[in-house]
């Protein structure tokens, strides 16, 4: 006989280190792009606006 365990809250939000993962997911994508602009443009803007809401978006233990 198997045994499954199962988290406590089955509805909570997934969540990948301290965002959420559609939050991660953005945040991934504008280090890339930031990482491209740098390199052909030298302007650290969107490294900075990538950051902030890197920022703004974390999350521990439900408060922001």
């Amino acid at each position: 006989m198997k045994t499954y365990i199962y988290p406590e809250n089955l509805r909570a939000t997934v969540k990948l280190w301290f965002w959420n993962v559609r939050d991660f997911v953005i945040i991934c994508a504008g280090i890339l792009i930031s990482i491209m602009i740098f390199a052909k443009l030298w302007t650290p803007v969107p490294m900075a606006i990538t950051a902030c809401y890197a920022f703004l978006t974390l999350r521990a233990e439900d408060t922001a």
